[in-house]
Formats: structure tokens, C-alpha cells, sequence
């Protein structure tokens, strides 16, 4: 809630001053004026022509009133300016989703989920999606990032990015929190996750695939990264209730197969464990935000810097792997500043 009150005050302090000003001055002005009642059978016209206190007041009041004609006619301009750089904001009841969507080519969805109501609570994630969100910013992108998501949200922003897309030629989604496979196939996990049996994966998990699908129903560069590849918090329930234990696969992600035109990085490579890291943010993404705003590096070359650097930090036990089939090189800082 305080990032929406600020947000707010911020957008609406200055016309809720200019009221209260104009207030007073309409108070003042008939005060003054009630001074010269009919009663006294003075016209308004000896009043102008005779009192040297109305006439001072008077013309203050036309230069103040003047003066805030301009100072509305700027915000006015400033307003109109910021609204055709705005498409929307993103309402929901969940004070940590926050919209900062922006018509353009680079289209941004970043979720950091760590408050996990029936799951180990992870500390990095939501400072992950903030460091990376605000990278990609500086980078051009339209950025809507949202902290600690339920499935109903998720599902709904998930939306919401997929309309974005529609106006788009890049596409890009970073999730850091829990993840897990099953049979095979991959789920991200929002807060509110509880699962008690396979098939509970349908309603209380988002699938990786659903993600992919979303984000391929126009053709454009789509860029993934799962920083999500710990342990499964549910194997145990999972594999006890399902009565086929090979089934459920605890360790990290599964591979996944990319469709014409993305690319998909996980914080380690498939059937592995990443860590969430001892720092404020996880090895994997300190190294995205060393290596992502390199001007000229292109996609490939960066994303081999990052699985040197996280290699460096986990003493060469994570090492982070794309599956990827884009066509043309790609340049998330193309040109030098």
C-alpha cells in the first residue's frame, strides 16, 4: 500500500494545493467584499475608485490567481506528457504488484516470489526482481514487475503481459522463486501453493509452458530467465501421495524444448539445484546485472560471461545453461553510451 499512496500523492498533491489555495482566495474575496454591504449603501464602483485596501487585494488576488493560471497550465502539459507515456496501471489487491508499463518494442514481466505461505520463505527473490527490473529499465524495456504473487494474480498478470506483447518485438520474463518438475514438465510456483497430489499442479502452479505459449502467439524475440531451479519443497508429499516415486523429480528444473525465436536460461542446468545465495541477491542474478547492460555484447556472449561468473561465486558447483533457438544475434545494450 505505501507504493500506491506515494505513487498517488505524488501524481495528485499539486491540484489538491492549487484547490485548497483557491479556496481560501474565493473565501477571502467575499469576506472583503461583505465588508461593503448594500447597507451601507456604498456602490461598488466608489468602493473600487476610493478604497486603497480593496484595490491592493484586489489586484493581488488577479496576480495570484494569474500565477497559478500558469503553474496549472504547465502541469497540465506535464500531465498530458506523462499520460501519453503511460498505458495503464495494474490494479489489484496484492499492494506488491506494481504496473510500469510503457508503450514500446521491449516488453518486461518480472516476478519475485518469496513469502511462501506453505513452502520454505526464500530471501533473495524479491530483490532480484527489483535489481532486474530496474536494469532492464535502463536498458529501453516496459517493465511490470510484481513481489510475492498467488496463483490467482500470477494467472492474471500473466495475462495482462500477454496482451502488452501484442505491440512488442521483444518480449522478456524473469521469475526468481520456487520451481519444480514433475514427470517432466516444469511449474513455477506462487505463494499460495499447496499441493497434496499431482494433479493439484493443474490449479495451484503456473506451467513453464503456459509461459512459453503466452509469450509465442506473436512472433517476436522472447527472452526467459528461471532463476528457480532449488530444491522441490513438495517432493516428499508429492511422492508419498502419488505412489510412484520416480515420477516426482526433486532436483531442479527439467530441460524444455524452445520454440523458433526464444531463448530459455535457468540459474543452472537441468536436473540441478541452484543457490539462493548468501548475498542480497542470488549468484545467478548478480551475474545477469554484471554482464546485462554491456553495451555490444551480444546474447550468446553474455550469457556465457554470467555462467562464468556464477561459477566463480559457487566454486564451480552451479552452473547456469540456455536452451535457445533464436535466428538473428540480439543485443540487450547495443550500443555504447
Amino acid at each position: 500500500m505505501p507504493h500506491i499512496a506515494f505513487e498517488w500523492i505524488n501524481k495528485h498533491m499539486y491540484f489538491l494545493i492549487l484547490n485548497i489555495r483557491l479556496t481560501l482566495i474565493i473565501f477571502f474575496t467575499s469576506s472583503l467584499i461583505s465588508c461593503y454591504s448594500p447597507s451601507k449603501t456604498v456602490s461598488y464602483a466608489s468602493i473600487k475608485n476610493n478604497n486603497k485596501e480593496y484595490n491592493d487585494a484586489n489586484n493581488d488576488i488577479n496576480i495570484r490567481l494569474n500565477t497559478l493560471k500558469i503553474k496549472e497550465k504547465k502541469l497540465n502539459e506535464r500531465l498530458k506528457k506523462y499520460n501519453q507515456n503511460t498505458i495503464s496501471s495494474l490494479p489489484s489487491t496484492n499492494n506488491n504488484i506494481i504496473s510500469n508499463y510503457r508503450p514500446g518494442n521491449r516488453v518486461a514481466l518480472i516476478i519475485g516470489n518469496s513469502k511462501y505461505k506453505n513452502a520454505l520463505k526464500l530471501i533473495n527473490p524479491k530483490h532480484d526482481a527489483k535489481a532486474i527490473s530496474e536494469k532492464l529499465k535502463s536498458l529501453g524495456f516496459k517493465v511490470i514487475v510484481a513481489y510475492d504473487v498467488t496463483k490467482r494474480e500470477f494467472d492474471k498478470i500473466l495475462r495482462r503481459f500477454g496482451n502488452h506483447l501484442n505491440d512488442a518485438n521483444v518480449g522478456l520474463f524473469f521469475y526468481a522463486g520456487h520451481g519444480l518438475q514433475v514427470n517432466g514438465k516444469n511449474y513455477l510456483l506462487p505463494i499460495d501453493t499447496k499441493l497434496s497430489k499431482e494433479r493439484d499442479l493443474k490449479w495451484e502452479a503456473i506451467s513453464l509452458v503456459d509461459v512459453i505459449n503466452e509469450m509465442e502467439r506473436k512472433k517476436q524475440v522472447n527472452l526467459i530467465f528461471l532463476d528457480a531451479c532449488r530444491d522441490n519443497p513438495f517432493s516428499k508429499t508429492l511422492a508419498l501421495n502419488s505412489g510412484r516415486s520416480r515420477s516426482i523429480t526433486s532436483r531442479g528444473l527439467a530441460r524444455v524444448e524452445t520454440p523458433v525465436g526464444t531463448m530459455i536460461s535457468y540459474a543452472t542446468r537441468d536436473g540441478q539445484t541452484a543457490s539462493d545465495g548468501d548475498g542480497f541477491n542470488s549468484p545467478y542474478t548478480q551475474g545477469l546485472l554484471k554482464h546485462i547492460n554491456t553495451p555490444g555484447l551480444e546474447i550468446s556472449l553474455m550469457l556465457r560471461r554470467v555462467r562464468k561468473s556464477v561459477l566463480e561465486a559457487t566454486n564451480n558447483e552451479q552452473v547456469p545453461w540456455e536452451y535457445g533457438s533464436l535466428i538473428d544475434e540480439f543485443y540487450l545494450s547495443p550500443f555504447n553510451k
